[in-house]
C-alpha cells in the first residue's frame, strides 16, 4: 500500500510541473523598422502563459545580446497581458548596422522570447573636443583642452608625458608618461575615475616607449623599456600581453590579420627586426630583419602592413609580407626623413616630411605635396570635418586633404608635442 501511494505521488508532481514556456508576440516594432540615433524605439508585445506571468524583459542588443541601450523589465500578475514601453536609443558611440529587439517573458519555470531585427543608423560623426600636450619630455606637462566651440582650458598637468591617444568609443584620453609619470586612462564625463598603468623606469629614457590606438580593433598597444608590449582597452582592461625578444625593445605596432606586428629596436646594438605575435596570446610566431628606422606601421591587407621610416637620413615606405618576409620599397623620400604619419582611409596616409605635408595614395603610388612650408612635428587626422590637424611649435594648422588649402589655425598657450581628437564614438 506504501509503495502504492508512492507511485501515484510521483505520478501526479510529474503532471502537475510547468514544462510549457510564455508565448511572446512582438507587435511594435513592425518589421523594417529603421531608427536614426538619438532616437525613442516603441516596443509593444503580447504575452501569455497557461499558468502565470511572473515578468517581461526587452532591449535592443548587439550581436553578442548585449544590451545596447536600457534594458526594461515589467512585473506581470495574470496569464496575459500587452504591455507597451518606450526605449530610448540615445548612445552615440552605437555604429549603423543590424540590432535585435529580444523579449523575454517569465513564469518563473520558464522563459519564452520573440526577436526583431532593427536597423539603427548611427548618430552623425561629431567632433567633442581636442586635447594638446606640451612636448615630450618637458616637465611638468599640460594637457590643453579646447571644447568643439573652441573654448581652451587646462585638462590636467602631470609630470612629464611621452605620448597619447584620444579613444571616442571609451570617452577617454590615454596619456603616457616619460621618465616618472605613469601612463592615465582619464575620462572625459564626470562620474568615472582614472585608471593608470604603474611607470616601474629603471633606464635613462622614457618608460613607456610608443602608444597608439590601432583602428583595427579599438586597443591601445603600446611599449615599454622593460620589454613588454600590452593592449588595452579605453576603458582601462588589459586585452594583450607580449615579451619583446630578448635584448629588444618594442617601437611600433600595428594588428595585421591574426598577428600584431611589433617593430622592435635591440638595446644595445643598430639592430631592428619586425617580429609577428598571436593576436590572441601574444605568442612569438617569427621574425625578419627591418633595415629602417621605424616612425609608423599599418595594416595593408590581412597579410601586408605599410611600414614608414627612415634610412640615413631618407624616408622610406615599405610593403611587407608578415608571414614570408618579403619587402617591396614603395618610395623613397630624398629631400628627408618621414616625421609623422597619419592615415586617411585604406588607401591614403598624410605624411609629414621637412619643410611640407604631403598625401601618399597607395594603389597609384603615388605622393602629392599638401602644404608646404610647415615643419609638422605630429599629424592628427579628424573624421568628422575630414581634417588634417598638423602641429608646428605652438600651432595647429587644419589642412584640407583633398585640396591642400589651409582651411584655420589653432593657437595653443604651449608648444604642442601632440593632437588628440575626440570624436562622439
Amino acid at each position: 500500500m506504501t509503495l502504492l501511494l508512492c507511485a501515484l505521488s510521483v505520478a501526479a508532481c510529474r503532471k502537475d510541473l510547468d514544462t510549457t514556456a510564455p508565448k511572446v508576440t512582438i507587435l511594435l516594432p513592425g518589421a523594417g523598422t529603421t531608427l536614426s540615433i538619438p532616437d525613442t524605439l516603441t516596443v509593444r508585445v503580447r504575452v501569455e502563459d497557461d499558468r502565470g506571468l511572473k515578468s517581461v524583459w526587452m532591449a535592443l542588443t548587439d550581436v553578442n545580446g548585449v544590451p545596447v541601450a536600457p534594458a526594461v523589465l515589467v512585473p506581470v500578475d495574470g496569464s496575459s497581458a500587452t504591455i507597451e514601453r518606450d526605449i530610448p536609443v540615445l548612445d552615440e558611440r552605437i555604429t549603423s548596422g543590424m540590432y535585435t529587439l529580444t523579449v523575454r517573458a517569465d513564469d518563473e519555470t520558464n522563459t519564452g522570447s520573440a526577436f526583431r531585427p532593427v536597423n539603427v543608423q548611427a548618430a552623425p560623426l561629431r567632433l567633442r573636443a581636442v586635447f594638446l600636450t606640451t612636448p615630450f619630455g618637458g616637465t611638468p606637462a599640460t594637457i590643453t583642452r579646447i571644447d568643439s566651440l573652441g573654448g581652451q582650458s587646462t585638462f590636467l598637468t602631470m609630470a612629464d608625458v611621452n605620448g597619447g591617444t584620444a579613444v571616442g568609443h571609451t570617452r577617454h584620453v590615454v596619456l603616457a608618461g616619460g621618465q616618472s609619470a605613469p601612463m592615465l586612462g582619464v575620462p572625459t564625463w564626470s562620474g568615472a575615475g582614472n585608471w593608470q598603468v604603474a611607470n616601474q623606469n629603471a633606464l635613462a629614457q622614457p618608460f613607456f616607449r610608443h602608444l597608439r590606438l590601432d583602428p583595427t580593433d579599438g586597443r591601445v598597444y603600446f611599449g615599454t623599456n622593460d620589454g613588454f608590449i600590452r593592449g588595452f582597452l579605453g576603458s582601462g582592461s588589459q586585452t594583450f600581453t607580449a615579451q619583446a625578444q630578448a635584448g629588444f625593445l618594442s617601437i611600433a605596432t600595428a594588428v595585421v590579420g591574426d598577428r600584431l606586428m611589433v617593430a622592435e629596436q635591440a638595446i644595445s646594438l643598430p639592430e631592428r627586426r619586425m617580429v609577428s605575435y598571436t593576436y590572441t596570446s601574444g605568442i612569438p610566431l617569427a621574425w625578419h630583419p627591418l633595415d629602417l628606422d621605424v616612425r609608423h606601421l599599418d595594416k595593408r591587407t590581412s597579410s601586408t602592413a605599410l611600414v614608414f621610416g627612415d634610412r640615413a637620413g631618407e624616408g622610406v615606405i615599405q610593403e611587407r609580407d608578415v608571414m614570408q618576409g618579403g619587402v617591396f620599397e614603395m618610395r623613397v623620400f630624398s629631400e628627408g626623413g618621414i616625421r609623422f604619419v597619419a592615415r586617411l582611409n585604406g588607401d591614403t596616409w598624410a605624411i609629414a616630411l621637412p619643410d611640407k605635408v604631403v598625401r601618399f595614395h597607395y594603389p597609384t603610388n603615388t605622393v602629392v605635396t599638401l602644404a608646404q612650408g610647415i615643419s609638422a612635428t605630429w599629424l592628427a587626422f579628424e573624421e568628422a570635418t575630414g581634417r588634417i590637424y598638423a602641429a608646428q611649435d605652438a600651432t595647429v594648422h587644419l589642412i584640407d586633404p583633398g585640396t591642400g588649402q589651409q582651411v584655420g589655425t589653432i593657437s595653443a598657450p604651449h608648444p604642442i608635442g601632440a593632437v588628440l581628437p575626440l570624436l562622439n564614438r
